[in-house]
């Protein structure tokens, strides 16, 4: 069983997939928000 912050990491990939975003978009998403590049 995955663990819930795997699950939700599972499903911000799948958000990022099913909006057409790209790497570059996505870290720069990421680093607005949270001040990190990566999940």
């Amino acid at each position: 069983m995955k663990t819930n912050r795997a699950r939700i990491i599972q499903l911000i990939h799948i958000a990022k997939s099913q909006m057409g975003m790209d790497t570059d978009t996505y870290r720069q998403m990421l680093l607005s928000i949270t001040g990190k590049t990566s999940t």
